[in-house]
């Protein structure tokens, strides 16, 4: 049996990268978030999104469809996802006016 050919990228290698990353990404947002260690869990978050395309980038594919569904998904939840005191945040926490909300004690800026 020979080995890989040169220059020949690996889809074990690649699905790998995919799978660890995330699993890795979903490990840290747990933890981050049983710990109240936000700089973890931020970490975490944004390695859901980004980790599955991992192997794409491996194989040299920067941008993917999935990737963008996935970001796409991703700007549209936290314009509208209420904050951990139930106030939404972004856009739809803006009143007729435009002008956004005061902050609450942390939880969001506006």
């Amino acid at each position: 049996m020979s080995g890989p050919v040169a220059g020949e990228k690996s889809e074990g290698t690649a699905l790998a990268l995919s799978l660890g990353g995330t699993v890795a990404s979903l490990a840290m947002l747990a933890v981050g978030e049983n710990q109240t260690n936000d700089g973890l869990g931020a970490i975490g978050g944004i390695g859901i999104w980004v980790a599955p395309s991992f192997g794409h980038w491996y194989a040299g594919k920067l941008w993917t469809q999935g990737l963008t569904l996935r970001l796409a998904a991703a700007c549209s939840r936290r314009a509208t996802q209420p904050s951990r005191c139930g106030r939404a945040s972004g856009p739809a926490a803006a009143g007729r006016s435009g002008a956004a909300r005061p902050a609450c004690r942390g939880c969001h800026r506006g």
